[in-house]
């Protein structure tokens, strides 16, 4: 009777361990099947292999890395840059996305210059404003570690608190008192930097090309007038106006490169750069 009883608990460890060995025989069997495709060459099952597993188990910065590596490779410069900028605001630490992405930005900034017959035309993107520099600043440390930084300095101000109530020491009571104001002003001013790198990564008022000879309009109409020369897929814009389609069109996109390239392209030729919702 033992030794049935026995029997019966080792095959019970047995199942455990066969079912908690699943999740990882499948997750080294699809690092596997990655792998096979990128050898073959075969990039756009890569991308459908990310995606799929993206599906299942969530994004990441180094999903959307690895979906940036695959478009490059398969010869598709506006959603590699498209998904390496997602990568990045999700992990601003991300190092080989953004060495991946500053490569790829400056290709696409060779064929922009390529295709300028008007030497006065400049592609180069507009240097960032004041403030907007101080917000990207900001964003490239993740939300997360702003937060909790702030959690760390909130945290030390109770204890600090604490001290000025119950300790009968001046020099310490003094210490309990100042410390805790000051770190109480540190504590908002992060949780504010949190609040401002969330933001950022979620906004969606960048966008890139992503086809080719994309032209600029002066206004939301193809009979329009053509604004400054074609730009490549890959450019990275800022989108400041969005029309709705209607029955006519498909809707039309207002972008800003430059004072030189400023205009009109229909919605269909730009990506704005979004990112899953952060928590």
């Amino acid at each position: 009777m033992r030794g049935n009883r026995i029997d019966s608990f080792r095959s019970l460890l047995v199942l455990l361990v066969i079912l908690l060995a699943i999740p990882t025989l499948q997750a080294t069997t699809g690092e596997a099947a990655l792998d096979s495709a990128y050898k073959k060459g075969d990039y756009l099952k890569c991308v459908s292999m990310i995606r799929a597993r993206m599906q299942t188990e969530g994004t990441s910065s180094s999903q959307y890395y690895n979906l940036g590596n695959a478009y490059s490779n398969a010869g598709n410069p506006g959603a590699a840059v498209l998904n390496y900028m997602i990568a990045l605001r999700l992990d601003p630490m991300n190092s080989e996305a953004d060495n991946n992405l500053k490569y790829l930005s400056a290709l696409v900034q060779e064929a922009n210059e390529s295709a300028v017959g008007d030497k006065t035309l400049d592609t180069t993107p507009a240097s960032p404003s004041f403030f907007r520099n101080i917000r990207n600043m900001i964003a490239s440390v993740s939300s997360d570690v702003w937060a909790v930084s702030s959690v760390v300095a909130f945290i030390i101000v109770i204890m600090l608190l604490v001290v000025y109530f119950f300790v009968k020491k001046v020099s310490l009571r003094k210490l309990g008192f100042f410390g805790s104001g000051i770190l109480l002003i540190v504590s908002i001013l992060l949780w504010f930097f949190a609040s401002i790198s969330k933001s950022a990564a979620l906004s969606a008022d960048e966008g890139v090309l992503m086809i080719n000879d994309v032209v600029l309009h002066s206004a939301p109409s193809d009979k329009s007038k053509q604004v400054a020369a074609p730009l490549s897929s890959g450019t990275v814009v800022r989108i400041l106006e969005v029309t709705s389609p209607d029955k006519d069109d498909e809707g039309w996109t207002k972008i800003y490169l430059n004072s030189d390239y400023t205009g009109w392209i229909p919605s269909s030729t730009i990506e704005a750069v979004r990112v899953p919702e952060l928590h």
